[in-house]
């Protein structure tokens, strides 16, 4: 009899256990989603889509990639996507629960090209003035050092024509000899001002300002800035010049110079931290600066100055993370910084870099271009003439520099 009874029971069990299984339901998934909508890669680049599956509790989370044109860029079961061909395409991912889907547009763009050049004629330099005029680029000033600790500094001036591929010797700086001066060109006219007579920071600082005239070979004094520095930031758009801060006085101010009623005008004050080494450049009605160093320390913000609202914009940090002493320019609607160094005055980790990023303002995204030829350096000279960019001089660990390289994006 007792045997019955527990024969009974766990019939019993049995049974109202099956009755809770069969009724238990899946956790349908009900969306997905994808880390980014757009990515720009250059050819042979691989970045790896992340994916969210919700709930995050669903019973089958698995998920399948399709690229729309393998042609222009393939994506793997995991989501890694690599660029074969300049084009573009998009990359869809789809639950395997209920087929529900997001998408991410791929551009694929060239890698750019390093064309070395002649070698810059004024000897081994970094830390001078660069713009470009029309269709020639110009370095002057600087600063080396070579053999036992010999200092040169300078006030020699070189125009480039990248078509004939020589360098030719202009008249000198009339401001005499500096290092850590700032430059720009407006029109058909170039400009430099500020710097120090000295590469370290106990030099006297010079606040008096230059213009340059191509045609005639002849340097002009303008107004001075009102306070004499060093190692500003500066970039021109349309028929404004702009000159910001220097880390070295913890200033952070930003003045606008107009060439055709020769006054300097305040603006509103740089957005980010006061610092030194950065790059700077223009794209469209828009000036941009970032990297640098500060306090001892590297950054790799980026920023955005708008020239009608004279307002300041923090936009997407530099990709190749934190460093100073970088070179930069723009081309067409793209700005490219690259090369450069980090250094940690903390851990006093020190590195040198040669890889180079194009940013593109429309998308706020940085892509990695081909490494600069010329390897990896700090305080190089570049400038942009038409559709090519330019990269020279330097120095890094183990040698100063006089190369210097075309860049065709």
């Amino acid at each position: 009899m007792k045997s019955i009874k527990l024969r009974y029971w766990i019939i019993s069990a049995i049974s109202v256990f099956s009755v809770f299984i069969s009724c238990k339901k899946d956790i349908a998934v009900t969306s997905v989603s994808l880390d980014k909508d757009i990515i720009i890669l250059s050819v042979g680049s691989t970045e790896t889509l992340k994916v969210e599956v919700l709930p995050t509790n669903s019973d089958i989370k698995s998920v399948t990639f399709e690229s729309s044109n393998p042609n222009f860029a393939t994506v793997s079961s995991s989501g890694l996507v690599t660029a074969i061909s300049i084009g573009q395409t998009i990359i869809e991912v789809r639950t395997n629960d209920g087929g529900k889907t997001a998408r991410c547009t791929i551009i694929v763009v060239s890698r750019g090209v390093w064309t070395q050049k002649a070698d810059f004629p004024g000897g081994y330099r970094w830390d001078a003035v660069t713009f470009s005029i029309g269709n020639k680029g110009y370095i002057g000033t600087g600063y080396s050092r070579h053999g036992d600790w010999i200092e040169t500094y300078y006030e020699d001036f070189w125009e480039y024509d990248p078509i004939e591929n020589i360098w030719t010797q202009k008249a000198d700086f009339a401001g005499g000899k500096r290092v850590y001066a700032i430059g720009f060109s407006i029109g058909n006219k170039g400009y430099i001002g500020t710097g120090s007579d000295s590469w370290w920071a106990d030099g006297n600082y010079f606040r008096d300002f230059w213009e340059y005239d191509p045609v005639s070979n002849i340097w002009t004094q303008k107004a001075n800035l009102r306070d004499g520095r060093w190692n500003y930031f500066s970039f021109s758009i349309g028929n404004i010049g702009y000159v910001g801060q220097s880390d070295y006085k913890s200033y952070n101010n930003f003045w606008g110079y107009d060439p055709n009623s020769n006054i300097w005008t305040k603006k509103a004050d740089f957005a980010g931290i006061e610092r030194g080494e950065t790059v700077s450049f223009s794209i469209s009605n828009k000036g941009y600066i970032g990297t640098g160093r500060s306090y001892g320390y590297c950054r790799n913000d980026f920023w955005e100055y708008d020239q009608i609202s004279n307002i300041w914009t923090q936009k997407a940090d530099f990709a190749g993370g934190a460093r100073t002493s970088s070179s930069g320019f723009s081309i067409g609607e793209k700005g490219y910084i690259g090369a450069g160094c980090f250094f940690d005055g903390k851990s006093e980790q020190f590195f040198e870099y040669k890889d180079f990023w194009e940013y593109d303002p429309v998308y706020n995204i940085w892509t990695q271009k081909e490494d600069f030829s010329g390897g990896s350096r700090e305080i190089a000279l570049s400038f942009s003439i038409g559709n090519k960019g330019y990269i020279g001089a330097g120095i890094n660990s183990r040698n100063s520099m006089k190369d210097f390289w075309e860049f065709n994006p």
